[in-house]
């Protein structure tokens, strides 16, 4: 569970030059501004891995109130679900088709409604990061005229000395602090997200919201062994009313305190 919501968490940048180069930040300046005027959004997306295997996702997240839902499916199966709502988590487990509940203790969900963090790998600085990020050009997505960045790794040892020095920056601080006291841990999970690491925003250019997002890389799964990972999240129903109901299976579910996750106090 911690490496999938690890793995859900970690948005990495990068990019080719274009004639857009002297406008990103300008536009990325706007669009950390922009996110504060979000109350709510829905999101669709899916995940594609080896080039065969897809999942879809399904959500919606209302910052007003401080909760959210999201679910996958693969095919006519659901495989997971994750409510936060009146600070209390509920997560689905479509395998073992079994509901767990975590409480305030846990923040590690919390932390997705966290805006600031959404733009985590766009500092002001770019050439101490590792990575190249420009404007390409532009395209519409669900009917909405965007522009299109591209980034890539341009310093591979610069991106991972980055993400570690920022780690806080980018993750709750329960996964970032057993991540720095477990380096084995580290160091698989920074080898695994910036192999052929490629990441792609499509931003409004009305209200400079973020309207697409994809990410693409190769995780390792073993000794140079490693498989094709592709994500995609569209958003859409911007500031329109959201509603989440939790499952009455969810409800009954046993609570799960954070020591009992290995997450500690």
């Amino acid at each position: 569970m911690r490496t999938k919501v690890i793995t859900f968490l970690i948005f990495c940048l990068l990019g080719p030059s274009s004639v857009y180069a002297q406008e990103v930040g300008e536009v990325l300046s706007r669009a950390k501004k922009a996110v504060f005027s979000l109350t709510s959004v829905k999101t669709k997306g899916k995940t594609v891995t080896g080039g065969v295997d897809v999942t879809y996702s399904r959500g919606a997240i209302d910052y007003v109130h401080n909760r959210f839902f999201v679910i996958e499916n693969k095919g006519d199966k659901i495989m997971s679900r994750i409510y936060l709502k009146d600070n209390t988590t509920y997560v689905y487990n479509g395998v073992l088709d079994s509901w767990h509940k975590f409480g305030q203790d846990v923040s590690i969900f919390k932390d997705l409604l966290n805006r600031k963090k959404l733009f985590a790998f766009f500092p002001v600085d770019f050439a101490k990061t590792g990575l190249s990020l420009e404007i390409t050009g532009e395209e519409e997505v669900e009917g909405v005229s965007c522009h299109v960045i591209v980034s890539k790794i341009a310093d591979l040892e610069k991106t991972k000395q980055f993400m570690v020095k920022f780690l806080d920056d980018f993750f709750p601080a329960q996964l970032s602090r057993q991540m720095r006291q477990n380096q084995a841990l580290l160091d698989n999970f920074l080898n695994s997200h910036t192999q052929d690491l490629e990441y792609i925003q499509w931003i409004s250019k009305d209200k400079f919201w973020v309207v697409k997002a994809v990410k693409k890389y190769r995780q390792a799964t073993g000794p140079g062994e490693s498989i094709a990972i592709g994500r995609e999240v569209i958003y859409y129903d911007f500031n329109q009313p959201v509603t989440i109901e939790i499952p009455e299976a969810a409800k009954e579910a046993a609570l799960i305190s954070a020591e009992e996750m290995g997450l500690g106090r």
